[in-house]
């Protein structure tokens, strides 16, 4: 260890760094500011542009992020953007956005903040999340992976401390409870954009079948971990709702983001 901790001092002097590989392309060590990746992601990012670098996605992104209000990174946040940039060209007054699975509120304030800058601030925004981390009677032992999630995770949070990050939105309105809950108190409201990042196979899909029926046209629906070993429940959910409907086209993303576009 000491071996390699000297053999790094010096690469580092000279522009390098040393990274232990694994079989499977699982980098143990990263460069700072990194993720080394499969190759099917290809080697064609230096050709693109630095999203870190667009305005307003950049300054928003690392406002969360540094907060450390969000586990999103930069490329499920520039999901969100994108999604958000779509709500002018939809023409549908009276329309709301949502976003279930809030944790400690920085998505929701990235969303926020995204809507003031494009000058679509009277937009209402209904963030639901327990506070309290997952429901155990939303933990299914077949549907779920109970290795990673119980009642505990995510519970490093408060519906007080989450409010009050969210205060200087006026169209924000906080809900605490399960999404099964708290559902008839939207009931009347018509939706442009819901983000459901649940993680859980019982609570995502009764999410997708709530706000199937409150969607606007070309109003989208962006899941969370559609593609992550640790959420099976997820895929299920958003598989068996999709199974014998024809009402939304899917985009499945390499981000493990998964977005629904209401027909």
């Amino acid at each position: 260890m000491k071996i390699m901790s000297v053999a790094n001092f010096i690469l580092r002097k000279l522009g390098f760094q040393l990274v232990k590989y694994h079989a499977d392309t699982v980098w143990v060590s990263q460069p700072e500011g990194y993720h080394l990746t499969p190759k099917y992601f290809g080697c064609s990012a230096k050709k693109q542009v630095d999203i870190r670098t667009l305005q307003p996605f950049g300054d928003l992104a690392r406002t969360v992020m540094e907060d450390r209000k969000t586990y999103l990174n930069y490329d499920r946040l520039f999901t969100i953007y994108q999604c958000l940039n779509n709500l002018p060209k939809l023409d549908q007054a009276n329309l709301d956005i949502a976003e279930v699975g809030v944790f400690k509120g920085g998505g929701t304030y990235f969303m926020a903040g995204l809507l003031e800058k494009m000058g679509l601030d009277d937009v209402n925004i209904h963030a639901v999340d327990t506070f309290e981390g997952h429901a155990a009677v939303d933990i299914s032992s077949t549907s779920d992976n109970t290795k990673v999630h119980n009642d505990q995770k995510f519970s490093e949070t408060s519906f007080e401390a989450v409010k009050a990050y969210l205060s200087k939105f006026s169209k924000v309105k906080v809900y605490k409870g399960r999404i099964q809950d708290r559902a008839d108190e939207m009931a009347s409201t018509r939706f442009a954009f819901v983000h459901l990042d649940m993680d859980l196979y019982e609570p995502t899909k009764y999410g997708l079948e709530l706000f199937e029926s409150k969607m606007c046209s070309g109003g989208m629906i962006l899941l969370d971990d559609y593609d992550c070993h640790t959420c099976p429940g997820v895929r299920k959910a958003i598989d068996e709702f999709l199974e014998n409907r024809n009402t939304f086209t899917r985009l499945d993303l390499l981000s493990a983001q998964c977005v629904l576009i209401h027909k």
